[in-house]
């Protein structure tokens, strides 16, 4: 996570802060085991709120990325929840158009 989050300009505090979030969400489980693929999901949460950038550098080794296509939908789908009418599809419960990633 603080190599996905290298060279971005960040606050040393940021890293820092993002990585106690990752772990305060594993701990607040009170799971005994935490399975990678859910500390994975919580990291690509994190990362999305913090870094956009640093996001895809983790989604694209977690998520298995081997074309460029995977890397612009990704993309698309980034600069999609960053629209107003994403907002309002999470706040109203409805699902997204058909054309439209699930945010």
């Amino acid at each position: 996570m603080a190599r996905a989050l290298t060279n971005l300009g960040l606050d040393d505090e940021i890293v820092r802060t993002s990585a106690a979030r990752v772990e305060a969400h594993v701990r607040r489980s009170g799971a005994k085991t935490v399975a990678t693929e859910d500390i994975g999901r919580t990291v690509l949460d994190v990362l999305r709120e913090v870094h956009r950038v640093a996001y895809v550098r983790v989604a694209s080794v977690y998520k298995g990325f081997t074309t460029p296509e995977d890397f612009a939908r990704e993309l698309a789908e980034l600069e999609y929840d960053a629209t107003p009418a994403a907002d309002a599809t999470r706040l109203s419960g409805q699902k997204p158009p058909a054309d439209r990633p699930a945010p």
